[in-house]
């Protein structure tokens, strides 16, 4: 299964008091792992990486080389 993460779950978990609060901190569970995990990645590239880790993707094509610091992925350096 392929899951598109919206970007109002991360601001459900970043904003204010809101019945989609909890749930949504519990679905970012296994970002926030990676992101106490791995010094120097962001908050938004650990959501990417944990959804990638989720469904086995190894590759990424990005310029951001804070993804070189997750075990589990190789990144395609765009020249």
């Amino acid at each position: 299964m392929s899951v598109f993460v919206d970007s109002n779950i991360p601001m459900y978990v970043a904003g204010g008091k809101h019945e989609n609060q909890e749930p949504a901190r519990r679905f970012l569970d296994r970002a926030r792992d990676l992101l106490c995990d791995t010094a120097g990645i962001s908050a938004r590239d650990a959501v990417h990486a944990a959804v990638m880790l989720n469904h086995e993707v190894e590759w990424i094509a990005t310029f951001d080389a804070g993804f070189d610091r997750v075990r589990g992925l190789r990144r395609l350096k765009v020249a």
